[in-house]
């Protein structure tokens, strides 16, 4: 069964579309899917077996370290007063590439020992930023 972008969000998946706003259903499944597409091809030396979890770590990878990188170029706190008010600490925005480690050591663990990724081979797809002030 191959991996579709439904398969990574809530409640299927552990993906939250929250995580990704300003996109549209479009916008953000097209994003999921070259997500998956490159896990698909970097999974290509996994289990039989394993190719669909093996390509289905490689996409939360690239999707968490997305959010990571969102997350460090945007401002940590933004608000308008007397009515919205986000916040992102320093360890929220580490967890997000923590998730993006672990997810990326799970999909080498379904790959041949000669076969590992390094972090410097890990580049997803990038994701529109837009700033509203």
């Amino acid at each position: 069964m191959a991996v579709v972008p439904a398969d990574l969000t809530q409640p299927t998946g552990r993906l939250s579309t929250a995580l990704f706003p300003g996109l549209s259903v479009a916008a953000r499944n097209t994003l999921f899917q070259n997500a998956i597409d490159e896990g698909a091809d970097r999974s290509t030396s996994a289990a039989p077996d394993d190719v669909d979890a093996a390509t289905r770590a490689w996409a939360y990878h690239v999707l968490y370290a997305l959010v990571w990188e969102r997350l460090c170029g945007s401002p940590a706190s933004v608000g308008i007063v007397g009515e919205v008010q986000r916040q992102y600490t320093d360890s929220q925005i580490r967890a997000f590439k923590e998730r993006s480690d672990d997810w990326l050591a799970a999909h080498q663990a379904f790959l041949p020992a000669d076969d590992d990724v390094t972090e410097a081979d890990s580049v997803g797809p990038s994701v529109p930023t837009s700033f509203r002030y």
